[in-house]
């Protein structure tokens, strides 16, 4: 069974679940912008262990038990996991990101490539592209009241249907795990908004986007597009899932993912 651990980051609590065995090859799973780790990864962890990896899945700032940072633009994620790394003594890690957690691990890898010698892009990565309107409105005064009401209605039980293919994963529980977390949906989005477009964004290391057929949030064209602007990069469909394959298919998904690794080992040992 995997363990939470805190540990502090410049005075602020960061909260994060971990499994399997030290020396195993690190997978760190990076949630997105609906839910926590919990959510996103507490199925998924466990069968990793069981296919020899070690994982550790971190909540974001501002999600789950992990405290806030002043403005989480893309940038400053991408230094908050670096601290997260160092401080924990990993050099280098398998990253597994979910749509704004996606985007983290790009930007990661694109800058820091020596920490990610492999990136896995689940339905995100995507530089927004952000309306005049919106960054008007994230600059105002009035942008984190704005962004609180943006992500409410987000998160509200009809809005929420766009997730899953198959509704019947869009539990209670799941709800209320997604809602509970909306604060850091909204600073989230904010922070990205106001944000300049980062300079260094393309990884030049393996990577894989596993993407939702049906995703409406981000569609399989986006995923295309990403794809084409990486060069090397391989993109596996899930058929009958939206944002969230790893949830909603996880057996198809960990195939995927542990299928392209094991290509890689396989690879290297040539």
């Amino acid at each position: 069974m995997f363990s939470e651990q805190v540990i502090a980051l410049n005075g602020r609590n960061v909260h994060y679940y971990e499994d399997g065995q030290d020396h195993k090859t690190t997978i760190l799973l990076l949630h997105g912008g609906f839910g926590d780790a919990w959510l996103h990864w507490n199925h998924i962890m466990p069968e990793l262990r069981h296919e020899g990896y070690r994982t550790i899945a971190p909540d974001l700032p501002g999600y789950g038990q992990s405290d806030p940072i002043a403005s989480p633009t893309p940038m400053a994620l991408v230094a908050w996991v670096k601290a997260f790394l160092d401080e924990l003594g990993i050099a280098d890690v398998v990253v597994v990101g979910n749509s704004f957690g996606g985007l983290t691990g790009r930007l990661l890898a694109a800058n820091y490539p020596q920490y990610v010698p492999v990136l896995v892009l689940v339905n995100g990565g995507v530089i927004p592209a952000v309306p005049t309107l919106a960054q008007l409105l994230a600059k105002s005064p009035l942008g984190g009241l704005i962004f609180r009401q943006i992500a409410r209605s987000t998160v509200s039980r009809n809005n929420l249907g766009g997730l899953f293919e198959n509704q019947t994963h869009l539990t209670d529980e799941v709800v209320s795990r997604i809602q509970a977390n909306r604060n850091g949906l909204a600073r989230l989005m904010r922070a990205h908004s106001i944000a300049p477009k980062p300079e260094k964004r393309t990884p030049r290391v393996p990577v894989l986007l596993l993407w939702g057929e049906e995703d409406a949030i981000t569609p399989r064209i986006v995923g295309e597009h990403i794809q084409r602007g990486i060069p090397g990069s391989k993109l596996e469909l899930i058929a009958a899932t939206r944002h969230l394959p790893h949830i909603e298919e996880p057996e198809i998904f960990l195939w995927q993912l542990t299928a392209f690794l094991k290509s890689l080992s396989s690879a290297r040992a040539k």
